[in-house]
């Protein structure tokens, strides 16, 4: 299942200290992988592996990770500065996954990890813009630049595997 949600203005403080700071011992602790660059537009501004807070912190702010320079043209700040995915398995796969053996557990973290990534390339072929007055004009996309965070449980502690993307 898929949920999307804007990401407002201001927002950005919860994933900055939960998801990529690591506030919370949700995001943080050793027992989750750390949060991967994602989407064909990562690489064009070298945003490759881990997700380093200080990075992900720039860009939601729409500054370029390393420069700082200002990435969107926008007279103003934007009122929606990015999306929240969240891509969960059914509880049937979370199950399988969190009280499999090894390789079955395996298996089913590499498929789910596949379906995320084939669906962020689904949706990257259908991203558009829009600009002018009212956003009257749309423009083509170019990929997504996103930050992916696979957790294994829900903050309830109960198994639900799932991966939190932020573009």
């Amino acid at each position: 299942m898929l949920t999307i949600g804007k990401l407002a203005a201001g927002q950005q403080q919860y994933y900055l200290n939960t998801v990529a700071g690591g506030a919370e011992e949700y995001y943080t602790t050793g027992k989750e992988q750390p949060g991967r660059w994602c989407g064909t537009s990562a690489a064009r501004l070298d945003l490759t592996g881990e997700v380093e807070p200080a990075a992900l912190h720039r860009l939601l702010d729409h500054l370029h990770p390393t420069t700082g320079e200002r990435l969107t043209d926008g007279r103003s700040d934007p009122k929606v500065i990015g999306f929240d995915a969240t891509f969960c398995a059914p509880k049937s796969v979370s199950l399988l996954f969190a009280l499999g053996d090894p390789d079955v557990s395996a298996q089913v973290r590499d498929a789910h990890d596949r379906a995320v990534n084939d669906a962020l390339a689904a949706f990257e072929t259908m991203a558009r813009g829009r600009r002018g007055h009212a956003g009257a004009r749309t423009v083509a996309g170019e990929g997504f630049v996103a930050a992916g965070f696979r957790h294994r449980t829900s903050r309830a502690g109960d198994p639900l595997l799932h991966t939190h993307v932020v573009i």
